[in-house]
């Protein structure tokens, strides 16, 4: 009988990839249904091509050089294909199979889920961090009220993103699309959200003699993410840690002869 076929490969422009995705031009992921996989064989043989199993052909000729050319006539179906082939000599001895190409047709991708990271439909943060999910591997770009904010891959199927300027108080739009590894764009992600005016606490003080040393302690409202400033004479003294907590923080300052 004679050889296996052997080095089935997908061509390289058959070999569709997204740039500046994690896709390649090697990858074998393709958005081309129609792909041109070539090989080798024994001259003066003829090549049956199988996909996942079934006869796609009977009749590819292996050239003089050794070589043999195939593309389906009808469209691969989305999915994973398992190409394989074997060799018919002149006498209708037919060879082992080849080894399998795996070959994957992947022609669309869904639009992204977009959302404030926060996980809420509005932040006093003017620069919020903007998270968007979707397929592995691919690329986003986000714009916000229709202005470009940064492009990013989708390691593990989501990324996030902060908006760099900061945004006024009231309702705004992000927009994201993807591109996968295979090359396709999706329909594009929408995301209306609004910025808040933020609420100073409220803070309640003990007096503190003018003469002596002494400390002023308050108290904020949970979740509240200021700073405290105390303010006395003209000077000014800003607490250390900013209070983000949940549940009411409590702090204390001391106040020295300076300051009073």
């Amino acid at each position: 009988p004679p050889t296996a076929p052997s080095a089935l490969t997908l061509t390289p422009g058959s070999d569709s990839f997204g740039v500046g995705t994690v896709g390649t031009a090697t990858d074998r992921v393709t958005n081309v249904t129609k792909p041109t996989i070539t090989g080798l064989g024994e001259v003066g043989s003829t090549i049956c091509v199988y996909d996942n199993g079934i006869v796609q052909t009977q009749s590819v000729p292996v050239g003089p050089d050794g070589s043999w050319v195939w593309s389906p006539t009808s469209s691969l179906v989305e999915g994973n294909h398992n190409l394989t082939a074997t060799a018919i000599d002149l006498a209708g001895n037919s060879s082992a199979a080849s080894t399998t190409l795996l070959v994957s047709i992947d022609t669309n991708v869904a639009a992204p889920t977009i959302s404030l990271a926060s996980g809420s439909a509005s932040t006093a943060d003017s620069t919020p961090t903007i998270a968007i999910a979707g397929e592995s591997g691919s690329l986003t770009s986000l714009s916000v009220d229709g202005s470009f904010v940064s492009s990013a891959i989708l390691a593990n199927g989501s990324v996030s993103i902060d908006v760099r300027n900061p945004l006024t108080v009231g309702q705004h739009s992000a927009s994201a699309l993807l591109v996968d590894t295979a090359g396709n764009t999706s329909s594009t992600g929408v995301l209306t959200f609004a910025i808040v005016a933020s609420t100073m606490p409220t803070c309640a003080m003990t007096q503190v003699a003018q003469s002596s040393k002494g400390q002023v302690t308050g108290s904020v409202a949970a979740n509240q993410a200021n700073c405290v400033t105390l303010v006395a004479t003209g000077a000014s003294l800003t607490v250390d840690t900013c209070l983000t907590t949940a549940g009411t923080d409590t702090w204390i300052e001391e106040i020295g002869r300076a300051h009073v």
